[in-house]
């Protein structure tokens, strides 16, 4: 029998996506609502509403995908971060929820400053971190003003687009950069990073790890590369009462 309703496609995504992910019913759900364009609660109160054929064939195409282990987000294009919807592809890493915290030690600095504050954030990939404070200062009334960095024209695309769909972009400026590169001179009251910090070495990774930029995650041997030589050069881009929040590991 042709599988036509919501309900009957969603238990063959299930089952299809079972053993190749660790959370088949969360991805099946997430791209069924993608392909047929509906939401998580239509899935239970509409579950017996027929299909189309082309979101069916959609669907299908999402689940053959998520097979292969590409991550949901990138087949989706979007990733929840800090409660607001961003767009991601391969061209920039995944938001992870650990990241979240950067955001909040850096609403807490924010929040004990007086002044306006000049921030940068490196290697900006999706425009995350960097979009997500600046929603957050601008809620609160801050002045200031954040430059985002990074070395590839085609994250600053898709991070220029997030801060567009935030209403942001007059807040955050986006300049191509590799590191410090094209900021020679420029001190800062708040940097953040993310950097590449996982060992080339390190075998134990998930498939889904191999679907984005290698740039964005490896630092060598030991993972400690980018680190180090952020180290070094960050004290020569901090302001005196200046702050440096950065992810490792």
């Amino acid at each position: 029998m042709a599988l036509t309703t919501l309900s009957e496609l969603l238990e063959w995504g299930v089952e299809s996506l079972k053993g190749n992910s660790p959370s088949s019913r969360l991805d099946a759900e997430l791209l069924l609502c993608e392909a047929a364009g509906v939401s998580k609660l239509a899935l239970i109160t509409s579950g017996s509403e027929p299909v189309s054929e082309e979101a069916q064939s959609r669907f299908r195409g999402f689940i053959d995908r998520r097979i292969s282990r590409e991550p949901v987000a990138y087949i989706r294009g979007i990733k929840e971060f800090w409660g607001l919807e961003f767009e991601v592809n391969k061209a920039v890493l995944i938001p992870r929820p650990e990241t979240e915290l950067i955001i909040e030690r850096s609403i807490n600095f924010v929040d004990a400053c007086a002044t306006d504050l000049k921030i940068l954030d490196l290697g900006t990939g999706s425009g995350c971190i960097a979009v997500a404070l600046a929603y957050e200062l601008k809620k609160r009334g801050r002045k200031f003003s954040v430059c985002a960095v990074d070395c590839y024209e085609a994250a600053l695309e898709v991070a220029a687009r997030n801060a567009k769909k935030h209403d942001v972009g007059a807040y955050v400026m986006f300049q191509q950069s590799n590191w410090f590169e094209s900021l020679e001179g420029q001190r800062f009251d708040l940097i953040l990073a993310n950097p590449p910090y996982v060992a080339l070495e390190d075998q134990d990774l998930s498939p889904e790890l191999y679907f984005e930029p290698r740039t964005a995650l490896f630092a060598g041997a030991r993972g400690t590369e980018d680190v180090e030589h952020l180290l070094k050069i960050v004290p020569q881009h901090l302001t005196k009462a200046g702050a440096f929040l950065c992810e490792i590991g």
